[in-house]
């Protein structure tokens, strides 16, 4: 949820890095990478933000 509020209001939320920080913040978190942008797209617009999705570059 940090990076998603980190981002400006009306700004970009990466797919790509907000992935990198949940695994780097809980490696240990039994969640799929598919189950993380659900989360961020549902997350994102509800604060305010819209969803980069860079996850392949």
């Amino acid at each position: 949820m940090e990076v998603i509020e980190a981002a400006p209001y009306g700004g970009i939320v990466s797919v790509k890095a907000t992935i990198a920080a949940v695994r780097e913040d809980g490696p240990h978190w039994e969640v799929t990478d598919c189950d993380l942008i659900e989360f961020i797209v549902e997350a994102a617009p509800a604060f305010g933000r819209a969803v980069a999705f860079d996850q392949r570059e």
